[in-house]
Order: C-alpha cells, then sequence, then structure tokens
C-alpha cells in the first residue's frame, strides 16, 4: 500500500481528469514494476495486481483503477446535481449527428462504464464508488492459473500425483511438468537465454510437450517401453504427460503412471547431461537409464510391498522390467 501511494498519488491526480495514453501507461507500469523486480518479473502482472484473496499480492492495476475513477465521473454526470461543471461536460460529450467530435477523455470514460454496466446491469450512482467499480474491472480481468484455465482435465493429473504411489522424484517432475518445467522455451519467455533449440534433436524448439513426448530422441524410447509393458498410452501428447491413461482397469493406469513418470524423470535427468556436461545424444544410453530407473523401482516395490500387492502392481510386468534394454 505504501509503494501504490509513493508511485501512483500523482497518477491518479491527472488521471482522474485526463485520458492518459497506451504509451505512457505501459511506460508507468514498466517503471512500476521494474522497481519492484529490478531484472526479470518472475510473477505474472495479473497475480501481482488481483487481491489477497484471488492469491494475489493486491497492488494497484493501473489501468483498472483509472477506468474505475472514468465511471465514477459518468456516473457524476447522469445521476449527479446539477452542476456548472455538467454543462460544460455537454460540450466534450457532444449532442448526437451534431458533428463535435466527442473528447478522447469521455471516449474512454463511456468505454469503461459500458465495462462496468455490462456486467453490473442495474448499476446505480450509490454503487458507482471507484473501489467497487475497480472490483469489478479487476475480477473480470484476473487470469486464474494458466493449469486450470488451459487444462480441464488437470483433475485426473492431480489424483494420479496425490493418490498414486510415484517415487517422490518422478512426482516432482510430473508435476513442474504440467506448471512451470524450465524448457528453453520458458527460459527465453523469462529472457534468461536465448537458445530455443530442443537439445537433444536441435531441429525444434524445446516445449514440455516437444521434449518429454515428441522429439524424435523419445518417440522411439516411448514405443520401446509400449511394446515392452503391453501399455495403451494416449496418443495426445498432452495426456501422455498429465497422466491420463483414458482405461477402466484401475491397476493397469496406477502402474502406467508409475512407469510414465519415471520416465519424464529420467528423460529431464538425461536432457540436463546433455545440456550441462555435454553428453552425446543416444536413444540406447537414454533406453538403459529408464531401464534402470525401473528396475531399481521394482526391486523397491518386491521389498515394501505385500506379496499380493506386489502381483498387482508388477506381475505381469516383472518380464518386461528385466528385459535386455538394449
Amino acid at each position: 500500500m505504501v509503494l501504490n501511494i509513493m508511485l501512483l498519488s500523482k497518477l491518479w491526480y491527472v488521471g482522474a481528469v485526463s485520458c492518459l495514453t497506451n504509451g505512457f501507461l505501459t511506460t508507468v507500469l514498466g517503471d512500476i514494476f521494474g522497481f519492484i523486480w529490478r531484472t526479470t518479473e518472475w510473477v505474472n502482472r495479473r497475480m501481482v495486481t488481483s487481491p489477497p484473496n484471488l492469491r494475489g499480492l493486491g497492488l494497484y492495476a493501473v489501468r483498472e483503477r483509472l477506468q474505475a475513477m472514468y465511471v465514477k465521473h459518468i456516473a457524476d454526470f447522469v445521476w449527479g446535481p446539477p452542476t456548472k461543471w455538467r454543462a460544460f461536460a455537454f460540450y466534450f460529450l457532444a449532442l448526437p449527428n451534431c458533428g463535435i467530435i466527442i473528447h478522447p477523455f469521455y471516449v474512454a470514460a463511456i468505454s469503461a462504464f459500458k465495462a462496468v454496466t455490462a456486467i453490473v446491469p442495474k448499476l446505480d450512482r450509490q454503487g458507482a464508488t471507484v473501489k467497487f467499480c475497480y472490483s469489478i474491472l479487476q475480477s473480470a480481468s484476473f487470469l486464474p492459473a494458466r493449469v486450470e484455465r488451459l487444462l480441464p482435465e488437470f483433475s485426473v493429473t492431480w489424483r494420479a500425483l496425490a493418490t498414486g504411489d510415484l517415487s517422490p522424484n518422478a512426482r516432482n517432475i510430473s508435476w513442474r511438468a504440467v506448471h512451470i518445467l524450465p524448457v528453453r522455451t520458458f527460459l527465453v519467455h523469462l529472457k534468461i537465454s536465448s537458445a530455443t533449440a530442443c537439445p537433444l534433436c536441435q531441429t525444434q524448439s524445446e516445449t514440455v510437450t516437444h521434449l518429454l513426448a515428441q522429439c524424435v530422441t523419445v518417440r522411439s524410447v516411448w514405443a520401446r517401453i509400449e511394446t515392452r509393458f503391453h501399455l495403451k498410452l494416449p496418443r495426445d501428447s498432452t495426456k501422455l504427460i498429465h497422466l491420463n491413461f483414458d482405461t477402466a482397469d484401475v491397476d493397469q493406469a496406477s502402474t502406467a503412471a508409475v512407469v510414465v513418470s519415471e520416465l519424464v524423470h529420467a528423460i529431464w535427468v538425461y536432457r540436463n547431461r546433455v545440456v550441462f556436461d555435454a553428453e552425446t545424444v543416444s536413444t540406447s544410453r537414454l533406453i538403459a537409464g529408464v531401464s534402470t530407473r525401473l528396475r531399481l523401482r521394482v526391486e523397491a516395490d518386491y521389498s515394501r510391498l505385500t506379496t499380493a500387492d506386489f502381483e498387482v502392481r508388477w506381475g505381469r510386468y516383472t518380464d518386461a522390467v528385466y528385459v535386455d534394454p538394449v
């Protein structure tokens, strides 16, 4: 709140009576967020300006607050007492078909007023306060978490991660894969790096979907694992990464979640070795790494699970786990 008062007090005074250009507002927002972050903006601006009850930090959204002031101005003009400034405002608002161009301030004010009344049709002067209009405009422009907005099947992923029997490392990477995994396109977006090419194939941009499911280096690994375990994995890369197997066989889906998460973890570890340790790209080495991880997992389950539970989990896959990976 102190930061809002320090940086924006004069802005509210000027913006309440004049129409500030988009270029000016963009510059002001850049200065504000530059003051907060110094270098890289680590949080989405909407999250920073959203209210705390929406998991935000509560800083003022400059554009929305200025629009709320405009709405208050129009509300006073429409429902307020007959004062001299209203007669002066009529000149800038102009009458229909009079040939007078509406002043830019009132163009912006009417636009903001329409935006609020589209959400609250029965707006009146008592309700058209700056605080109320700001909350309406802010809630309308608030962006929920990306995974909630773009991936409605995330509930399936959450159940697989929360109730499944994934190893801690595999669960961590699977969770990050559906949230924020620092692949190269993401690092470029944050202006941390300028390289976008996939380190495994060097032909496509490295996105999460490409790296974990579509890269030519890993596609053969997925095919090998699918054939070896007789698993019917989804062709949709998004469903694959989100552990959504669309199968009525709960036991098979549980085992598939373990296998897929271990493979995703192995791909990520192998990718990092290529990037940071300058290892040469080798599909056979990646397959050997996946097989080793699965063997260790089966051996760990054999010692900790009952015979019946182990048979349900790995009984029909034990031969596939211990087959020669090459």
